[in-house]
């Protein structure tokens, strides 16, 4: 017999929506975009050993400096926020209606896993919804525990992380430090002139560490380091949501704009440290410290203003894409990939920092067009469809019901 547990659970009604936490996710999901079109035009290990061409000069150099002071490893935290954040929401819904969470929840993590892994072997291998989903298995173990549990193992996993960032600034066994920069050559050489075969073959066997003695140890640490950072963010989401701070935000503004001021100033002396290089031990904290410190700042410059956003299909244009958000993200995944890898266009590494930056403005601008007209006639994006009917086995229909009763991913 079918277990059926959680299909009472529906999606949140539109008038029950934190619509600013939707216009948060959509704010999130242009900066990871930002960020990942530089992992899509110069490869995922061609931007980190510093194989970037800047056609355009200064203003590629200026470009790509705002984007490491200012998005990258600051936007995916607010997005893992939002995650562990809407995972409390859940939670505290399935008890108002039947109960049955775990289940849903478990749902939920075996087809985002699936989703996740699809993503990472067809698509592009800077795949996040599959660390997402085993991340989300252990976060479970987490979710009925106290507000002040939950920061406690926030602040033991930032100590952790922290910690071991400092210590791995020795050099591995062997005396050196690992040299990315071949396999890096190799990884733009598959990307910018082979076929879809070649691709994918690529990312199904290529391996940045064969020619290392650190193969099996420093990939499990690179796991364990990643997951507890996502673990760590998870974890605050839920925090913040335990505590009420997001649901009214008028209540706590004085919060608000201390956490703003406060973690955005320390936030941002260490990214200018890390960028400039000016202290080595701060490359290895950025992830773990610096961005989720910016992140927060950033949460709470948005919430505390994002009510002055000028024009009002402006706002309802950002809830929609970031409604929309899994839906978004895959799109941007595909198209990004067909246009610079060879298979596609291949215009890998030929628009410069400046030019993909403007590429990722006029995607996503389309991408808000396309998600404000699609949820005017749909009630939830098609790959939320996809999620929602594996999470809470049901049919459900993708059209959009009367104002009165149509309920919304």
């Amino acid at each position: 017999m079918m277990d059926n547990h959680g299909e009472n659970i529906q999606p949140t009604n539109e008038e029950n929506r934190l619509h600013h936490i939707d216009q948060l996710r959509g704010f999130a999901l242009f900066g990871i975009f930002l960020v990942n079109m530089i992992l899509f035009q110069y490869g995922m290990f061609g931007s980190e050993v510093g194989l970037i061409p800047i056609p355009f000069g200064k203003v590629d150099q200026a470009t790509h400096w705002m984007i490491q002071v200012f998005f990258e490893n600051n936007f995916y935290p607010i997005f893992s926020f939002l995650f562990g954040f809407g995972a409390i929401l859940l939670m505290n819904r399935s008890k108002e209606i039947d109960g049955h969470f775990r289940l849903l929840y478990m749902r939920r993590m075996t087809v985002l896993f699936f989703i996740g892994v699809s993503h990472l072997f067809f698509i592009w291998d800077g795949d996040i919804l599959l660390t997402y989903a085993i991340t989300g298995f252990l976060f479970f173990l987490f979710l009925k525990c106290r507000p002040f549990v939950i920061l406690l193992w926030v602040v033991v996993i930032a100590v952790f992380l922290n910690g071991a960032a400092v210590f791995s600034q020795e050099a591995p066994p062997g005396g050196e430090s690992i040299d990315f920069s071949p396999y890096a050559k190799q990884e733009q050489s598959v990307l910018s002139e082979g076929s879809y075969s070649d691709v994918l073959n690529h990312r199904l066997k290529g391996d940045p560490l064969k020619e290392t003695e650190m193969n099996d140890a420093y990939s499990l640490l690179v796991f364990v380091t990643v997951i507890l950072k996502t673990l760590m963010l998870f974890l605050l989401g839920a925090f913040f949501a335990k505590k009420g701070w997001l649901h009214t935000v008028s209540k706590y503004k004085t919060l608000w704009k201390a956490l703003m001021i406060y973690t955005g100033f320390f936030g941002l002396i260490m990214k200018l440290l890390i960028v400039s290089d000016t202290v080595s031990i701060f490359d290895s904290v950025s992830d773990s410290l610096a961005g989720p410190l910016l992140g927060l700042s950033y949460i709470s410059l948005f919430v505390l203003n994002g009510h002055r956003l000028s024009h009002t299909k402006m706002k309802k244009s950002l809830e929609r894409v970031g409604r929309m958000a899994l839906t978004n993200y895959l799109i941007q995944s595909a198209l990004m990939t067909t246009v610079f890898y060879g298979y596609g266009l291949g215009w890998f590494a030929q628009l410069g920092v400046i030019g993909g930056a403007t590429l990722v403005v006029v995607v996503f601008s389309l991408q808000m067009t396309y998600s404000y007209w699609w949820l005017e006639r749909f009630s939830h994006g098609p790959v939320e469809w996809l999620w929602r009917k594996g999470a809470y086995v049901t049919q459900p229909s993708i059209k959009r019901e009367s104002d009165k009763d149509k309920k919304v991913f």
